[in-house]
């Protein structure tokens, strides 16, 4: 594949602005991109791990599967996030799952090997890289922090709240999102209850905070959405 397409996806990743242009072209011609539809597997537990995605369009679902084949979502991520980083510590095997949830879905891929090597000899890079998991590890114990300090309505309206001053467009004083998330997906998500969580929705539509469909969500008002809790 000719690398100036995937240059061209790398210069629009955060982690990747600003890097000498022979890292990029070093990176990019053992790199490559992948496209998929809605609700496919990217890669499951027991899968090979020696790869890094970057998200470029579309969003992905990571989660684990319990004892009882129930899925546990860990993060749903959207462009410029990355994913599969336990391939660079080594790990040899996926632990989870990683499917993605949008109508089209566009993912930069490139070989742990070829990014260790990169970073390596390049101490800019390193520091880009640690910086990049070190965030990761720090929203990973926000997200536990949650989980033992804030009671399941607060967690799913923090949720909503986090997620449309993201991702969602200003209308007015009304905020509006375009979403692939079921009720369970955002119970899994806050570590609640499907019952918990069509109770929560339904109280904050009544009190006319939100209308919520399964393809979007519009929050009426943010501040009122936050006195919700």
């Amino acid at each position: 594949m000719n690398a100036h397409p995937i240059i061209q996806a790398m210069n629009l990743i955060p982690l990747f602005q600003g890097l000498e242009s022979a890292v990029l072209e070093s990176l990019a011609r053992e790199a490559r991109i992948i496209e998929k539809s809605r609700y496919q597997y990217i890669y499951v537990p027991g899968d090979s791990s020696t790869e890094l995605f970057f998200v470029l369009e579309g969003s992905v679902k990571l989660g684990v599967y319990q004892r009882d084949y129930k899925e546990q979502i860990r993060d749903i991520l959207h462009p410029n996030a990355y994913f599969g980083e336990l391939s660079l510590a080594g790990i040899p095997e996926r632990e989870g799952f990683a499917m993605t949830m949008g109508d089209r879905n566009r993912m930069l891929v490139i070989p742990s090997e070829s990014l260790l090597r990169e970073m390596s000899g390049n101490r800019r890079l390193q520091q880009i890289v640690l910086h990049a998991l070190a965030d990761r590890l720090r929203n990973a114990e926000h997200r536990a922090d949650d989980l033992i300090h804030k009671d399941a309505r607060t967690r799913i309206v923090d949720y909503l709240k986090d997620t449309v001053e993201k991702r969602g467009r200003r209308i007015g004083f009304e905020m509006y999102l375009k979403h692939g998330l079921t009720q369970q997906d955002i119970a899994s998500i806050t570590g609640t209850s499907r019952q918990t969580v069509t109770q929560v929705l339904n109280e904050l539509k009544k009190a006319n905070c939100i209308h919520f469909t399964r393809r979007s969500i519009l929050i009426r008002d943010m501040t009122r959405l936050g006195a919700q809790v």
